[in-house]
């Protein structure tokens, strides 16, 4: 989140600068963004940047803040709707995603960041990517665990993980985030076959929870 000293700035300087930020990222995807177009664009010192932000990916992030809390709202909301079902909570959030990036003034933005965002990069912007792996067994094995990834692992144990098993949680996590990334990178690249990759997703979301529904042993020898 950008320092202090960024937010004491005039507002007319602020909207300059996110404004150069944001032709900069919708240009090129976000691993060839250039610091120096932004503040030649925006027209202050090199050094005023570090002053303002710590990389390219805080300054995203501050950029996406409103779609960060939307998300939010959304996740808690369609938790407490569904009792928990994660994978309603997945669906909701790829449509969310897709209908914000979709519209004519945010596309280039999100065409040229959400698919070339790695992993890690991922988790800073979306909190709730935290959660994936042992942190689900060990939340206070995160370090700093955001308050957005706080009220979502509270609204899972409410709802009792939505059924599913705390040692399964983590893999199914895992498997939903992967599906979830790779169907809004599809969804941002080809706007015109939206419906037929939501129909996929749905497809595949539905597998993995047919798996965890069938009785039988829980591993299988490969």
């Amino acid at each position: 989140m950008p320092k202090e000293r960024f937010l004491n700035l005039p507002e007319e300087k602020k909207q300059r600068i996110i404004d150069a930020a944001v032709a900069e990222f919708s240009r090129v995807p976000f691993d060839q963004v250039s610091i120096n177009k932004i503040i030649r664009s925006a027209e202050i010192p090199r050094g005023s940047f570090y002053q303002y932000f710590d990389d390219k990916l805080d300054l995203l992030s501050f950029i996406l803040q409103d779609l960060g809390t939307e998300l939010e709202h959304t996740v808690l909301q369609v938790m407490e709707e569904t009792k928990g079902d994660l994978f309603a909570v997945c669906l909701a959030v790829v449509d969310m995603i897709a209908t914000i990036g979709q519209r004519p003034q945010n596309e280039p933005l999100f065409e040229h960041v959400f698919p070339h965002l790695k992993f890690q990069e991922c988790k800073y912007i979306f909190p709730y990517l935290e959660l994936l792996s042992a942190s689900v067994h060990h939340p206070e094995s995160i370090q700093e665990i955001s308050p957005a990834s706080v009220s979502f692992l509270s609204m899972l144990k409410k709802y009792q993980f939505g059924g599913i098993s705390l040692d399964d949680l983590p893999i199914v996590m895992e498997l939903v985030a992967s599906i979830m990334w790779y169907t809004l990178t599809q969804a941002l690249f080809h706007t015109e076959e939206w419906e037929i990759i939501r129909a996929n997703y749905e497809k595949k979301l539905a597998i993995v929870k047919r798996g965890l529904e069938r009785e039988g042993p829980a591993h299988v020898e490969i």
